[in-house]
């Protein structure tokens, strides 16, 4: 028999919360799916990756700084992270386009 994995209990400040709800709402996500997808993330990356300082290796920013990059085209980054497996970024990365989008 499988078990089932328990879920985490964490506290936040209610008006922390309500912030972010807003934000979120604004582009059509909710907390739960925000925090999954970022969690998700961390889980996938691997030091083995991309990380700021190293040069795109593909797509229209070919030989740009990735730091560069997140900088300029943030939404972009974004979507680029998201791809399944498809390309894979150092923690570095996220936390720089998590940072930005706060």
């Amino acid at each position: 028999m499988t078990k089932k994995p328990k879920s985490t209990l964490v506290e936040l400040p209610t008006k922390l919360v309500d912030q972010a709800k807003a934000r979120l709402d604004t582009r059509g996500l909710t907390l739960s799916e925000y925090l999954a997808l970022h969690l998700r993330l961390m889980v996938r990356v691997s030091p083995s990756h991309l990380t700021l300082r190293d040069e795109m290796p593909f797509g229209k920013y070919r030989g740009e700084i990735v730091e560069t990059v997140c900088r300029a085209d943030p939404v972009y980054m974004t979507w680029l992270v998201s791809q399944n497996g498809k390309t894979g970024f150092d923690t570095d990365v996220i936390e720089l386009l998590n940072e930005m989008a706060d």
